[in-house]
């Protein structure tokens, strides 16, 4: 476990992004698409039977449902970046974040910066998963709110001698308002660990930097 200013320790970085910040500037969780379009229940089980299927609303209140259906592509269009965003912008400028951004969201939140990005859902390669060039000025690859099943990236870094260096809560607020626990997959012994959200370690990093970096 370490702080977020130690994450200096292991910069230049590749970044690869998960979810969090795009919650944070208000793009709704996957999970709510899971439930929109009739695979899982509000409590998270998964839906078998027809009668609970909420699809079948599509053809009893088509107006509505469309409109369920289409809010996380208007939340995409309508979001702006947030504190988080501004520091990997600023972090790339300087070149202590290098590379690609390694991400599994659709939000363009980052490419709407212009900061080029490499997108893990790309259904029409052949492999799920690309095989990613790590840029060889990175040190580390800096993890943040990456779960599920996108370790293969952290195995491959690992692979080529690169730190891994996670940044995550390991929990997250449901719809319903709950707190619910969600650890992180797979951390190996030799990794380093920042339990914070990206919103609060990533200002607290770049604080850090300024500081260690302004004329004394």
């Amino acid at each position: 476990i370490i702080t977020p200013e130690q994450i200096a320790d292991h910069l230049p970085a590749q970044l690869e992004l998960g979810c969090g910040p795009s919650i944070a500037a208000g793009i709704p969780h996957l999970s709510s698409l899971h439930r929109i379009y009739g695979v899982s229940l509000l409590d998270y089980g998964f839906i078998f039977r027809a009668a609970q299927d909420g699809l079948l609303s599509v053809v009893r209140s088509p107006e509505t449902k469309y409109a369920e259906m289409t809010g996380i592509y208007r939340a995409c269009a309508l979001a702006e970046g947030t504190p988080f965003y501004e520091v990997i912008d600023d972090l790339m400028k300087r070149e202590l974040l290098v590379g690609k951004i390694i991400t599994n969201n659709f939000d363009c939140l980052c490419a709407d910066r212009g900061l080029p990005e490499i997108s893990l859902r790309r259904y029409d390669w052949g492999p799920y998963y690309p095989h990613v060039q790590y840029d060889p000025r990175a040190r580390s690859l800096l993890v943040v709110g990456v779960h599920a099943d996108r370790r293969l990236i952290q195995m491959r870094a690992r692979q080529q001698n690169l730190r891994v260096v996670f940044v995550d809560p390991e929990r997250y607020v449901a719809p319903d308002g709950r707190v619910i626990s969600y650890p992180v997959e797979a951390p190996q012994t030799e990794d380093f660990f920042v339990r914070a959200t990206a919103e609060e370690a990533l200002p607290r990093l770049h604080r850090a930097l300024e500081k260690y970096t302004q004329p004394q």
